[in-house]
């Protein structure tokens, strides 16, 4: 990966290592899967998909960045959000119902206001760690991904495994079979969850 900066070793006597001022400056400390990712590397550098598919895994400055800014959007104005409602995740009660917290830690991103981040303050039927997707195109509010980015890394390397993927101009789109890393798919009536079998799918 051109670019890439390790954050691991030894600072100079006085100094923060890179790591551990951006949890200073985040003001908690990342999920451990996540914070082992970037002592071997500082993200994938910008633009350079790969390890999340056809997203940046960002550097940890854009990361402590994108998360400041999570902290200072505000929504005002009749055009903006007047009549929102923010929806339960699925599975109910993981994820906080809010549009932005400043618990979430976004770290890889396709460019487009979107991201993928880790919940370090998760609703009481959530875990700490847990990966959602916020941002621009997530108005009804986050959306729950899987209970950890060692479980979405497994999701896909298991997608990997099967050949569900496609090369695309220099990045793996992973071919989801619409069950979210992790979980069993359900059909949900009239509050009764039944398990679909692989099959009808």
């Amino acid at each position: 990966m051109e670019g890439v900066q390790l954050l691991c070793g030894r600072a100079p006597a006085g100094q923060l290592t890179p790591l551990a001022d951006a949890e200073r400056r985040l003001g908690r400390p990342l999920p451990a899967d996540l914070r082992a990712l970037y002592l071997l590397a500082d993200g994938s550098g910008d633009d350079a998909p790969g390890l999340f598919g056809n997203l940046s895994w960002i550097p940890l400055a854009r990361l402590v960045d994108a998360n400041a800014d999570l902290r200072k959007t505000t929504w005002t104005g009749w055009e903006n959000h007047w009549d929102a409602a923010v929806l339960d995740a699925d599975p109910p009660g993981t994820v906080r119902r809010c549009h932005e917290h400043p618990a979430w830690l976004p770290f890889a991103t396709a460019n487009d206001g979107n991201y993928l981040a880790v919940d370090t303050s998760p609703a009481h039927a959530g875990r700490p760690g847990q990966v959602i997707q916020i941002g621009r195109d997530y108005d009804d509010g986050p959306l729950h991904v899987c209970d950890s980015v060692t479980s979405l890394l497994a999701h896909y390397l298991d997608l990997l495994d099967r050949g569900a993927y496609e090369v695309d101009i220099g990045y793996i789109d992973f071919v989801e079979d619409g069950c979210a890393p992790g979980s069993d798919p359900q059909l949900r009536f009239d509050g009764v969850t039944t398990v679909v079998p692989p099959a009808a799918e």
